[in-house]
């Protein structure tokens, strides 16, 4: 068997988790992490073979301005530089612009915010539910690029929860 990168153990913990909470017919053994130029989890979905694109869900903007907080602590981090980004349209953009070798099979997208470490975790609260917010935020970019995903999810890790997915059928 051939060892994992930390990346890719990374994403198959990840993908393991989301399939649980998604409530997904998908076989542990069945989950492979892939080489470069394919999406990054094949498995077994149900009767058929399915990729899965994953993309963490970050502002690196935010993550530099904590580590600033924290650096010149107690004194205050001024904000009047940071350009408010939205990392889940930021991600959607960057990997509905790529592309990927899928040999004939359906690709879904995974978006996830990674909640393991307050560090790293970029989970947003938006008013009212995440769809509301993907409505405006997400499906315009989805519905204006061609179809390369059957599916988007976005799946949130400190609660082990599905916010969303689109569209509700494959």
């Amino acid at each position: 068997m051939v060892a994992l990168t930390a990346k890719a153990e990374h994403e198959r913990t990840v993908f393991l988790e989301f399939v649980g909470a998604a409530g997904l017919s998908v076989h542990s053994n069945t989950v492979t992490c892939r080489p470069q130029g394919e999406p990054d989890v094949l498995c077994e979905l149900g009767q058929q073979e399915v990729y899965f694109e994953l993309g963490r869900l970050l502002d690196q903007e935010m993550q530099r301005a904590r580590l600033r907080a924290l650096r010149i602590a107690p004194q205050m981090v001024a904000m009047s530089n940071y350009r408010v980004r939205l990392p889940e349209r930021e991600m959607l953009r960057k990997k509905l612009g790529s592309s990927y070798a899928t040999f004939g099979k359906p690709v879904e997208l995974l978006l996830y915010y990674d909640d393991e470490n307050w560090l790293v975790g970029d989970v947003q609260s938006y008013p009212g539910d995440f769809a509301h917010h993907a409505k405006h935020v997400m499906v315009p970019l989805i519905d204006e690029a061609p179809a390369r995903f059957r599916r988007v999810w976005v799946y949130e890790r400190f609660r082990k929860l599905v916010l969303w997915r689109y569209p509700i059928d494959p």
